[in-house]
C-alpha cells in the first residue's frame, strides 16, 4: 500500500486538530503555527518526492526545514515581530533532526514491508 499527498494532509491536519483539541485550543497563535508548518513541510516533501526524486531522508530534511520556515513566517505575519533572527538556528538544528527522522522512518517502512512480505 502507497500513500500520498491527500493521506499526509489527513493525518496532519487531524493531528494537529486533536491537539488543539485536547491541549491548546483551537484557532488560536499555537495552532495557527502548527498548521502552517504542517501544511508547508508536507507540501515541500511532496514537491521534493515527485519532481527531485528524494530518498526517505532527503525529504524529512526538506519537511523538518520547512516545518520551521513555515512556523517562523506564521509568527512574523501574526506577532508582526523579528522572529527571522530565529530561523538561522532553527534551520541548523532542522538537518539533523530531518536526518534522524528520516533514519528512524526508513528503518520502520523497511521493517514493514518486510512484514507484510510474510503473509
Amino acid at each position: 500500500m502507497e500513500y500520498g499527498l491527500k493521506e499526509a494532509l489527513y493525518v496532519g491536519v487531524l493531528r494537529i486538530f486533536i491537539v488543539g483539541i485536547l491541549r491548546t485550543g483551537l484557532f488560536n497563535t499555537y495552532f495557527v503555527f502548527s498548521i502552517s508548518g504542517c501544511l508547508l513541510s508536507i507540501i515541500m516533501m511532496f514537491v521534493a518526492l515527485k519532481v527531485f526524486k528524494l530518498s526517505i531522508i532527503g525529504c524529512s530534511v526538506v519537511g523538518s526545514i520547512f516545518h520551521s520556515l513555515g512556523q517562523v513566517i506564521a509568527c512574523i505575519i501574526i506577532l508582526n515581530n523579528s522572529m527571522i533572527y530565529y530561523l538561522p538556528y532553527l534551520l541548523l538544528l532542522s538537518i539533523p533532526t530531518g536526518i534522524l527522522v528520516g533514519v528512524m522512518t526508513k528503518y520502520i517502512v523497511n521493517n514493514y514491508k518486510e512484514y507484510l512480505n510474510d503473509f
